[in-house]
């Protein structure tokens, strides 16, 4: 939210949470008017009617929300703020070991039993050891920067 605040000039306040669980009950509470969350997490409530998506944070459409625009696509060109995971070794692990664990972990996104996943909205992606570097060096000064400029500390 903080991005998207600094993106588009926005002044709201911020509500932290410790999980996403007490924010989604004071969200359908009325506590407070926007959320941002996970497809995965908000597609019950999507569903049911009480929550409605305005945009997804993701460079791309949600293949869980195809009729949903993304921020970029609703004006703020660039935007993209994705919650990820990766698969780690300690440095120094063997070339071969690290090309060995990647292709266990490629062959395993493309298991059927990730479509569910996939269908509630988590979108699995998978890549070389190299393009994870890239993509964590690129995503650690976007944030580290954000949160320099927006004075963000630790509590």
């Amino acid at each position: 939210m903080e991005l998207l605040k600094a993106t588009a000039g926005l002044d709201l306040p911020g509500v932290p949470y410790k999980g996403a669980a007490a924010a989604v009950n004071d969200f359908l509470g009325g506590q407070f008017p926007v959320l941002m969350d996970v497809v995965i997490n908000q597609q019950q409530f999507i569903q049911g009617g009480k929550s409605r998506p305005l945009a997804v944070t993701s460079a791309a459409r949600s293949p869980a929300l195809p009729d949903v625009p993304t921020v970029a696509e609703s004006g703020y060109p660039g935007y993209q703020a994705i919650g990820w995971n990766g698969v780690f070794v300690p440095a120094g692990t063997p070339p071969a070991i690290v090309q060995t664990l990647n292709g266990a972990v490629q062959s395993a996104l493309k298991q059927p039993a990730l479509a569910q996943l996939t269908q509630n909205g988590l979108e699995l992606h998978g890549g070389t050891p190299e393009a994870l570097r890239r993509f964590v060096a690129t995503e650690s000064e976007k944030w580290r920067t954000l949160i320099k400029n927006a004075n963000i500390k630790a509590t």
